[in-house]
C-alpha cells in the first residue's frame, strides 16, 4: 500500500461530527484499495479474494 500524507483543511477535534467525518473519509479511502469491513465488526477491514477474507 502506498504511503499517504493527508492535509486537513481545518481541525477535526473542534467539531461535534469530526470523528464521524474522519471515519467516513477513512472508509472511503481504504475502499479504494479494495479493503472492505467485515460483517461482524465494521472496524476490521479485509481484502476479499474469491469471496473469502
Amino acid at each position: 500500500m502506498p504511503s499517504k500524507v493527508w492535509l486537513l483543511n481545518r481541525s477535526l477535534y473542534g467539531s461535534r461530527q469530526g470523528a464521524r467525518r474522519w471515519q467516513q473519509k477513512f472508509e472511503k479511502s481504504i475502499a479504494e484499495f479494495g479493503l472492505h469491513p467485515t460483517m461482524t465488526d465494521p472496524a476490521n477491514q479485509c481484502y476479499l479474494n474469491f469471496g473469502l477474507c
